[in-house]
């Protein structure tokens, strides 16, 4: 970067005394979970959250994301993220920072994407085209909201994790004992079927705010029913390890199980879509889009509900079927 000073996005503010409230709470943090599978890390020199327009900002951005962290230093992002045990961070940096922080986190998998926020966009957008995590330059907290809501649709849809039941599994389940076929199962899909069980009947929040999204799921399927009279093909575009490619293929003929809100489209390209992003962000994952044929006549909706969400979803026009958690015939 060039020896002129950036222009902050923030109001100036006292920055020593505002470092050391982060190093302070960086410090005494233990590792971090989230509830989400995603957050979003703010850096700048200049935040400080008794001013009013920072208090705006975190204030759109929680509206995009519940989890918003901030740092004021390159090495607070960087110890923060060092912290998190799973999920993805969205970073936002200011421009005078960001040159020096990217080259330190591009290669992290846990950053998912990043953002520079600045005064002069010109500047910034020549270097950050060597970046492919880059989304952008951006000169508005508005914008970035908008991207990052796409974002997370986009983590939210490649985290769903997948449980493989092989055909001999299904086939011996006609003819061998039960207790032989149970232990064959999959773990990962026989605790996505109990959990389904238990979580419906269970009152705690975590709880309750599946279930309220299962029910919800059923009112609107009974709403739309008319839609749904013919047989009909959704897509799912998904980047998935080599593993777990070589373990789809291993189960032709037997079941799929998505251990979670499964969204798909019944447009093909929104799949294609999916799948072009995940790659440009890891190479070394194999994409696949799904086709999926549902007939309703051949499912339970009381106990598998879907319904298209189009008007309830954080991207319009997408088309998006979403199922709960279900199992499909792999062919």
């Amino acid at each position: 970067m060039s020896g002129q000073k950036s222009k902050s996005t923030v109001p100036k503010s006292t920055v020593s005394a505002a470092t050391s409230r982060t190093k302070t709470s960086d410090a005494t943090q233990p590792r971090r979970r989230m509830v989400q599978n995603y957050l979003v890390i703010w850096v700048d020199g200049n935040i400080d959250e008794k001013i009013e327009d920072c208090r705006n900002t975190l204030t759109q951005l929680r509206a995009a994301v519940n989890e918003v962290n901030v740092c004021t230093t390159p090495e607070g992002c960087i110890e923060f993220l060092d912290k998190m045990d799973e999920g993805k961070a969205f970073v936002i940096s200011s421009g005078a920072l960001g040159q020096r922080l990217v080259n330190d986190i591009h290669g992290m998998p846990k950053v998912d994407v990043i953002y520079i926020f600045c005064g002069n966009k010109a500047r910034h957008e020549p270097w950050t085209k060597d970046w492919p995590k880059i989304r952008g330059v951006f000169t508005s907290i508005k914008t970035i909201c908008e991207s990052l809501k796409k974002v997370a649709h986009e983590c939210d849809h490649d985290s769903i994790p997948m449980s493989f039941v092989p055909k001999r599994t299904t086939t011996e389940g006609a003819t061998g004992s039960d207790k032989k076929n149970l232990d064959q199962l999959p773990p990962s899909y026989m605790y996505s079927v109990i959990f389904k069980g238990i979580v419906l009947e269970i009152n705690d929040d975590d709880a309750k705010s599946i279930k309220a999204r299962h029910l919800q799921l059923q009112q609107l399927h009974q709403e739309q029913l008319v839609n749904f009279r013919k047989p009909f093909t959704v897509y799912r575009g998904q980047g998935i390890s080599k593993e777990d490619f070589q373990n789809l293929l291993d189960s032709k003929g037997g079941l799929l199980s998505f251990n979670n809100f499964l969204s798909t489209s019944m447009e093909p390209k929104v799949g294609m879509e999916f799948i072009e992003r995940a790659m440009k962000k890891n190479q070394d994952i194999v994409g696949v889009i799904f086709i999926m044929t549902i007939d309703q006549s051949k499912i339970s909706t009381s106990n598998t509900p879907f319904a298209m969400i189009d008007e309830h979803s954080a991207v319009r026009g997408e088309k998006e079927i979403l199922f709960t958690m279900q199992c499909f015939s792999c062919r």
